[in-house]
């Protein structure tokens, strides 16, 4: 599906440009560790972290002057995204 979107930029009187963003799906991976240390029976300590990552991509950007009507045309390699997260929880877990 990959990503497609509206951006609308406004400078002033006069000046309203929206950008038309089209980019293919781009390689993803994802990764994540636990690691549980039993205190009690009940009780245990945890520690866990993951990773997400999007690749670069690039796509194609049209322009757009809405005040006047105006398109212009498609520029290859225009757009551009990237993704990563990074998180880490821990703390104590008890049944009952």
């Amino acid at each position: 599906m990959g990503i497609r979107d509206i951006d609308d930029h406004f400078g002033g009187p006069g000046y309203h440009v929206r950008y038309h963003d089209d980019m293919d799906p781009a390689p993803a991976i994802g990764a994540t560790v636990a690691v549980n240390y039993a205190l009690t029976p009940g009780t245990s300590l945890y520690l866990s972290g993951s990773l997400d990552r999007v690749f670069h991509n690039r796509g194609k950007t049209e322009r757009e002057d809405i005040l006047h009507g105006t398109r212009f045309p498609r520029k290859k390699d225009a757009a551009a995204a990237d993704f990563e997260a990074t998180s880490i929880s821990f703390g104590l877990k008890g049944s009952f």
